[in-house]
């Protein structure tokens, strides 16, 4: 039946990959990494992925990536069903795995281009993450919370985003040195106070806001229980509106976890809810 399917999408015009983010534990320890990966639909193949380090996304490889798709291809089978972990379905391939491609080509052609340090100058890869707009209507919902799920379950943000609006702020910017196959120059900056400054945030820095931001979660996840706990005791949660809220708020909150066990339960309670 797979095959079938296989011939069918070549023949069809249909999308050929499936791309999404993926949150994978490498090895032993606590805490998950977020990937964003590449499935070939027609060879139920891991074709492509970068892990989040901190700084930047980059490319997992070898014995990493045989790691992550085995978790992806052969235990959760999500080629089977892409929609079920929320992958968009595509015709070609995300720009980020192009743009892979095209810098490991550039490095290993590094050699043979003339140097530029008679000059002084050196060639720079700059990556500006800049905000964007995309308006979306959402004619139906519960709440400003519900609205948004609705908007980013609606939206492919990847297509989105080719036509959407700047909205006039760069969050931050990533420079690479063109031929430091190691990345061991790259910079991250964030905007300083002087309008056209540029300041360096460490690692230090990135992981001090990462451990607030989960700090933070972790206090609005027990204080959402205990509110919850006063909800049902009270038996206000026999309100259908005011429960659907509840069940919202909750999947939010497992969406910002970073947590997909949690994060699809969380679904799969709204989502009965609602039938």
């Amino acid at each position: 039946m797979e095959m079938d399917m296989t011939k069918q999408n070549a023949t069809s015009g249909q999308p050929k990959y499936a791309v999404g983010h993926w949150m994978h534990l490498f090895g032993v320890g606590p805490l998950e990494t977020h990937c964003r990966l590449v499935i070939d639909l027609e060879q139920s193949k891991l074709v492509a992925a970068q892990e989040w380090t901190g700084l930047k996304f980059e490319d997992v490889l070898g014995s990493r990536l045989k790691d992550l798709a085995e978790s992806v291809i052969e235990v959760n089978e999500a080629h089977k069903n892409p929609d079920e972990w929320e992958l968009d379905r595509v015709r070609i391939l995300p720009f980020w795995v192009r743009q892979s491609a095209t810098a490991a080509t550039e490095d290993s052609q590094d050699d043979t281009k003339p140097s530029q340090r008679d000059s002084g100058n050196k060639s720079f890869r700059v990556h500006l993450y800049v905000l964007t707009r995309v308006p979306v209507e959402v004619a139906n919902a519960s709440s400003q919370v519900d609205a948004i799920a609705q908007a980013v379950d609606a939206t492919d943000l990847y297509e989105a985003v080719k036509t959407s609006e700047y909205a006039e702020e760069i969050h931050s910017a990533l420079v690479d040195e063109v031929g430091d196959a190691e990345f061991t120059r790259t910079q991250h900056y964030q905007p300083g106070q002087e309008d056209g400054e540029w300041v360096v945030e460490s690692f230090a820095t990135q992981k001090e806001r990462q451990a607030a931001a989960t700090d933070a979660l972790t206090k609005v996840d027990a204080a959402f229980e205990s509110v919850n706990s006063l909800l049902d005791a009270s038996g206000a949660l026999d309100s259908e509106p005011l429960q659907k809220a509840v069940y919202q708020l909750r999947l939010e909150i497992a969406r910002a976890s970073g947590d997909p066990e949690r994060t699809k339960a969380a679904q799969l309670s709204l989502q009965e809810l609602s039938a």
